[in-house]
């Protein structure tokens, strides 16, 4: 029961961490400072969901992947307009990825998630070897 409770707060903590960020979107005027926080938040969401599942790869996948994006994102930003003069609507996309979503929250969260999936990975096979090695000596 105790590890229904637990998770059930993760869970909640993470509706939370997606609704403040959702509703920061609306709030931050792009070019702020802060333009970085409603995506930070909306990935820190993910976070409790990741500990909960106990699942050690997908910290490893989540962090490649958002390290994927916001590269994505940084070589998104740094195309010239012109690349996207075929399409007004594409122009209009790139726009809004540039002004509304800051690439090195994604890589910074990414790399984090990503390392702490490969530790937790890490030590979980340290850990089975170990156990593998007392059986054998026993």
């Amino acid at each position: 029961m105790k590890e229904k409770k637990r998770s059930g707060k993760l869970g909640w903590l993470a509706v939370v961490l997606w609704v403040v960020g959702f509703a920061l979107a609306f709030v931050i005027a792009p070019g702020s400072p802060y333009i970085w926080l409603p995506d930070g938040l909306l990935l820190l969401g993910f976070w409790p969901l990741l500990i909960a599942n106990r699942c050690r790869w997908l910290w490893l996948v989540f962090g490649l992947f958002n390290t994927f994006i916001g590269f994505v994102l940084l070589v998104v930003r740094f195309m010239p307009d012109s690349e996207f003069s075929f399409d007004p609507k594409v122009l209009a996309t790139k726009t809004h990825l540039g002004q509304y979503h800051e690439p090195f929250t994604w890589m910074i969260l990414g790399i984090i998630s990503a390392v702490v999936g490969a530790a937790l990975i890490l030590i979980g096979l340290v850990r089975w070897m170990v156990s593998k090695s007392k059986k054998v000596k026993a």
